[in-house]
């Protein structure tokens, strides 16, 4: 598991909140030519506000090859992947990729 920690520094003025995410993606190998398509493999998002000015985000990690990213917003990035030899194709996930539920 990976896990960020995220606070105000400083006071937050009332109605003025700030929402981050944490994602993992699996990939299918180790070098850019081998890694193949990348997908959502887990996700958690955290608010804080004047109320709550401190959380916590905590993903599972891929089992082998993978990528994490850390971000402002609430929903899950769609990852578009450029296939292993291909420059000239870019394949982006589908809606309908799943999220791995957490274990």
């Amino acid at each position: 598991m990976l896990t960020v920690h995220v606070w105000a520094d400083g006071d937050l003025p009332a109605g003025c909140s700030r929402s981050f995410s944490l994602n993992s993606y699996t990939d299918q190998g180790a070098t850019w030519t081998t890694s193949g398509t990348q997908s959502l493999f887990d996700h958690d998002s955290v608010t804080i506000n004047a109320g709550h000015k401190s959380g916590t985000l905590t993903v599972n990690k891929p089992l082998c090859y993978g990528q994490t990213d850390f971000y402002w917003g609430h929903h899950p990035l769609r990852r578009c992947r450029w296939r292993a030899a291909s420059l000239s194709q870019l394949q982006c996930p589908s809606a309908a990729d799943r999220l791995v539920q957490r274990r």
